[in-house]
């Protein structure tokens, strides 16, 4: 007998509450590596958003078990809100680091901290 979308939805919405503690872990796990000034009100959104995606879309004949699908969702969520909030692009970051990389590879080789000059050799 075929799923009707009653029986979708609720399946979707026992999902979801399910794994409703799941959002603020993956969220903690996230913003521990994020500047302070990053809302975490922002990432839960977004983790919820990750969340309801994910069991939209879930498939249990794959296999894999709902949480870690749902992790990998939430975390891919959180990401996109972060790259689109973001100013920079990502090869502004990418040249930042690696001027960042520069000063500290000559700032500590040479006991002193790096010049404009010698940066300018690196890029």
């Amino acid at each position: 007998m075929p799923k009707t979308s009653t029986d979708a939805a609720t399946q979707e919405e026992a999902l979801i509450r399910q794994h409703l503690p799941l959002v603020h872990h993956v969220v903690a796990s996230v913003r521990g590596r994020l500047p302070n000034h990053v809302n975490a009100d922002d990432l839960t959104s977004a983790a919820m958003n990750g969340l309801f995606r994910a069991a939209r879309s879930f498939d249990p004949e794959r296999g894999v078990p709902f949480a870690a699908y749902a992790t990998t969702r939430m975390r891919g969520a959180i990401l996109d809100e972060l790259r689109g909030s973001d100013w920079a692009s990502r090869s502004v970051r990418a040249k930042a680091r690696s001027l960042q990389d520069a000063a500290e590879r000559d700032g500590g080789s040479l006991d002193r901290a790096a010049e404009a000059a010698g940066l300018s050799a690196h890029e």
